[in-house]
């Protein structure tokens, strides 16, 4: 019965450690999740202050207007290029951030997916730590019981 209690406490701990370890797994995913969501955050705020920018530029019904634009976009109006050359440039800035958008969001898939893997491990975990702790219990239980006769 002792070699009984012995291999239950085991199988109870060892339970626990693993549910502990999913707990860890599935915070640090968490958190990478966060910073992903950040990330994407930040790019969709360049691309809205992009377009806005090539919004002046297209709409523009002076040179002033191109002018702030410019300014704000790296004066690039001080080197003597054009609206077309400056909407350009813009264009290719945007194509960059929706590339890196659509991978962000891929990533943040992925990591969506290992998060929900790794919940479904974390309950499964301490499920079986429950049911160790509940054998651990029942064999002491007779461990009493039997001490007690």
């Amino acid at each position: 019965m002792k070699n009984e209690e012995k291999f239950a406490s085991d199988a109870e701990l060892e339970a626990r450690e693993k549910a502990g370890e999913c707990s860890r797994k599935l915070k640090d995913m968490c958190i990478k999740k966060e910073s992903v969501e950040k990330k994407i955050s930040s790019i969709e705020e360049s691309m809205k202050k992009l377009e806005s920018e090539l919004n002046i530029i297209t709409q523009r019904s002076n040179v002033y207007e191109l002018d702030e634009a410019c300014s704000q976009h790296g004066n690039l109006s001080a080197f003597g290029l054009s609206d077309f050359e400056v909407c350009h440039k813009i264009g290719d800035a945007l194509s960059v951030y929706t590339r890196e958008l659509n991978d962000q969001r891929q990533s943040l898939a992925k990591i969506q997916e290992e998060i929900n893997e790794l919940e479904g491990d974390e309950r499964t975990a301490w499920e079986e730590e429950q049911n160790a702790h509940l054998k651990l219990e029942e064999i002491r239980s007779k461990m009493f019981e039997t001490r007690q006769a």
